[in-house]
């Protein structure tokens, strides 16, 4: 996560680029990650070319009455389609 006070400054893009890289050279194929519904981070990781892969409605309490999805993104290193579970 970055400062919220110096975002807009395209640092998680390179701290992105950055984890691509590395794990690239490590031999990584699929990176996964999860993040919490009501955020906005998830259209930040689909930029960054992942997918959401699953969900687990409510899973996250932020708050009594307040419940967030946890959301499963991947995405592939080698720039192949992620391709999706054709059993829905």
């Amino acid at each position: 996560m970055t400062d919220p006070e110096l975002r807009g400054r395209n640092l998680g893009r390179l701290l992105m680029a950055g984890v691509h890289r590395v794990a690239r050279e490590a031999g990584v194929e699929i990176l996964t990650l999860d993040v919490r519904s009501g955020t906005g981070t998830t259209a930040f990781y689909e930029a960054c070319g992942y997918r959401e892969t699953g969900r687990v409605l409510g899973a996250i309490r932020v708050a009594p009455g307040d419940e967030r999805d946890s959301i499963s993104m991947a995405r592939r290193l080698d720039d192949r389609i992620l391709t999706p579970d054709p059993r829905g």
